[in-house]
């Protein structure tokens, strides 16, 4: 079904009444948004590929596979949709004998890929800015801000609970396809269950398809992780595929004892983590930093220097890594930016995630041109609208897209946003308009920049979204029928003004917890 054609009208105006409406992702994104979709009387229905709700809050020890390197299109790093089956049908396969345990694990694992989160795993945003409406998180001193992700996988699970998600929720249930037909969406899903006997175990897969009037995306990005296409990145993968992985498969620093040299690509949030639970084991550890971005803003530099300035007594700072070279010997060596050469034994790849929509792959293939795709690199997402509606179809929502914001409480603005033009209490500009907004947009930020917001942008957004829903209510005539919004309080403000502060705090509290692990360590093999 082609695309309808731009008309120049002041108002886009929704092409059917929406009353059914597909979320996919019960996490931090999808659970705010399906609670306000059901509150406003639509039949949602939330589509989860893990046994629960959470996203990548959810520890598991279980670690994903190493991506091929470099990685692979965005569509294709998560998984791979399972298109060639019979939609709706129902399969069954029985196993039985000591291997039944060990193969109905590796289906599952296929199926839904462990997620990110590892050991340590500390919120870096103060857990006050991470909230919904109605479940505050109050506290008034740092040293109260970070949790592990335990407490906020716990947060998470009491929100579905308190607003009955779970009534709407498949869970064990991916989504293969989507794709639109005529007057709406059709989304093509696969759910994984097992049954335990005396002494075999059933898996049933049930293949389900169904339409809905909206399709909102709210599966993140941490799913796909990135790699960059190095030179000899392939060869040394080929030669030694158990020294190099990625943050998605980190667990803990314990993993590395033994290791003399490990170089950590990327001093991000998630590399100078990971690289100082390292130090702990490992003899040393070298960690990359690019250089600033020219459109970076004041504010995202003084946060990218905060996760270098943590590495500072612990590890080395290196440039960006210009090839591996060709394995030779039994110790690797890398050639970085400056011309120096590094012998290392393992490679820890934090360099983030992909934007990934694996069941949008089929109708992106439709859509090549910069005027009309959605997903163009590991940065960018393109022709939305405020980050969030797909501009020559607003019925299709891409939520969670933008970073450095505080996700839970900003994802629920965005959440009423929807629910809000969805349920006609406010209309967006015509597609053209949207279009020429973006294009402005994009010609003044890179693609790299473009998602990111930071301390400043964030709540400026906010603010901005309140206002023109209040407007769009009155203009509408709807105020009786919708609350009045307001942007983030002013204490809420005041804790954003002090997160630089916060980190400080909480990595003095690490710095403690690892220089004892060190000191144990140390004695250990001093013992040993």
């Amino acid at each position: 079904m082609p695309h309808r054609v731009p008309i120049e009208t002041q108002y886009w105006e929704l092409p059917r009444p929406i009353r059914t409406v597909a979320v996919i992702g019960a996490g931090a994104s999808g659970l705010p948004i399906a609670r306000r979709l059901r509150d406003a009387g639509k039949q949602v229905r939330l589509y989860e590929r893990n046994s629960y709700p959470g996203g990548i809050w959810k520890y598991q020890e279980a670690m994903a596979a190493t991506p091929q390197l470099p990685a692979l299109d965005p569509s294709q790093v998560d998984y791979q949709p399972d298109l060639d089956s019979v939609y709706p049908s129902v399969s069954k396969t029985v196993f039985k004998g000591q291997d039944a345990d060990a193969q109905v694990n590796a289906m599952a694992t296929s199926f839904a890929p462990p997620g990110p989160s590892y050991v340590t795993l500390k919120n870096n945003i103060p857990s006050p800015l991470m909230c919904f409406q109605g479940m505050s998180r109050d506290a008034e001193r740092p040293e109260e801000w970070y949790y592990p992700h335990s407490e906020h996988q716990a947060y998470l699970e009491a929100y579905a609970a308190l607003h009955d998600i779970d009534s709407v929720t498949s869970y064990n249930t991916r989504v293969e396809k989507v794709d639109e037909v005529e007057n709406g969406w059709r989304v093509w899903s696969k759910t994984f269950n097992t049954t335990r006997d005396a002494d075999s175990i059933t898996v049933t897969i049930t293949y389900s398809v169904n339409d809905y009037d909206a399709v909102v995306c709210a599966t993140g990005h941490h799913n796909a992780p990135a790699t960059p296409d190095i030179l000899g990145l392939a060869e040394w993968q080929a030669q030694w595929p158990d020294r190099l992985s990625h943050a998605l498969s980190f667990r803990r620093g314990e993993d590395w004892k033994g290791c003399r040299n490990v170089l950590v690509v990327g001093s991000g949030p998630s590399g100078s983590d990971m690289a100082r639970e390292i130090s702990v084991y490992a003899d040393n550890v070298y960690v990359t930093a690019r250089p600033f971005e020219t459109d970076d803003s004041p504010d995202t530099k003084i946060v990218k220097a905060v996760f270098r300035d943590r590495l500072a007594s612990t590890c080395t700072i290196v440039p960006t890594v210009k090839r591996f070279l060709p394995p030779c010997g039994p110790v690797g060596k890398v050639e970085m930016l400056d011309g120096s050469v590094i012998e290392v034994d393992s490679v820890l790849f934090a360099t983030g995630y992909y934007h990934s929509y694996p069941f949008l792959r089929d109708y992106q293939a439709r859509r090549t041109s910069e005027s009309t795709k959605i997903v163009q690199s590991q940065y960018t997402v393109l022709n939305l609208h405020q980050d969030l509606f797909y501009i020559l179809d607003p019925t299709l929502c891409l939520l969670g897209v933008p970073a450095n914001i505080s996700a839970f409480s900003f994802f629920e603005y965005q959440g009423i946003e929807v629910t809000r033009v969805w349920s006609n209490q406010a209309q967006l500009p015509s597609i053209p308009a949207m279009q020429r907004a973006y294009a402005a947009r994009r010609a003044a930020v890179s693609d790299r920049n473009i998602h990111v917001y930071g301390k400043v942008v964030e709540p400026k957004l906010v603010r901005e979204i309140a206002s023109w829903l209040n407007s769009e209510a009155e203009r509408l005539g709807v105020q009786g029928e919708v609350e009045e919004l307001s942007g983030y309080s002013d204490k809420y403000m005041a804790v954003k003004a002090r997160t630089v502060e916060g980190l400080g705090v909480r990595d003095a509290a690490d710095d403690e917890r690892l220089a004892k692990a060190k000191q144990a360590f140390t004695a250990d093999v001093a013992a040993a």
